[in-house]
């Protein structure tokens, strides 16, 4: 016979990694603020070349791809979508890990989560216009 504990085993497996996503967040923010350095100098250049290649080179990567194995409508639009999600902050403790620059890691991710808000939600009224 199967303890009864086993049977919530799944339960808890589905619901702990939901609360470590928000959890890693919330740690996250926490330990790191907002630099505003990142604005100025090299890191403002890094930070170009990391919102040209997230917001406008996966989404032309993405788009001949689309054509080409011609996905139904709803799948092109979530590709499109997932493009241009904001970096995660895997980028950050990573740059933890590894004594890189957690500030401009997290600061980057910050300022392009807003502009990704910002692109996902006129991606979503435009795919709702058409």
């Amino acid at each position: 016979a199967v303890p009864s504990a086993a049977w919530h085993v799944p339960y808890l497996l589905f619901w702990t990694s939901n609360a470590l996503v928000y959890l890693s967040i919330f740690v996250m923010g926490m330990q790191l603020s907002f630099s505003a350095r990142v604005l100025k100098g090299k890191l403002r250049h890094a930070l170009y070349v990391i919102g040209l290649m997230r917001f406008v080179l996966n989404p032309l990567i993405y788009v001949p791809f689309i054509f080409i194995f011609r996905l139904p409508r709803l799948f092109a639009y979530e590709s499109l979508l997932l493009g241009i999600m904001p970096p995660a902050t895997l980028n950050t403790v990573m740059a933890l890990k590894y004594k890189w620059d957690p500030e401009f890691a997290s600061s980057s991710t910050l300022i392009l989560t807003v502009i990704s808000l910002a692109l996902a939600t006129g991606l979503i009224i435009g795919f709702n216009a058409m």
